[in-house]
């Protein structure tokens, strides 16, 4: 699993902090992003990374709109 990441400086801790769950290849090496691994990762922490991830890349007012509805249920869900 691979999820993207606010900065290199947040790879360097979470691969230090947790190299049982988050660690590297070659390929990633001073790229934004972490793999896990997906025996060690738990659902919640799947969750919030993904968050995280998507929250990096998509557009502000999508950002807002989702901030705005909190977690109401949606009628396309």
């Amino acid at each position: 699993m691979v999820f993207l990441l606010e900065s290199v400086d947040e790879q360097e801790f979470l691969t230090r902090a947790q190299p049982e769950l988050y660690f590297i290849t070659p390929h990633y090496v001073g790229y934004p992003a972490v793999l896990a691994r997906l025996a060690k990762l738990r659902v919640a922490e799947c969750r919030r990374r993904l968050e995280l991830g998507w929250r990096l890349k998509a557009p502000k007012v999508l950002v807002r709109q989702r901030d705005t509805a909190g977690d109401k249920p949606s009628a396309k869900r």
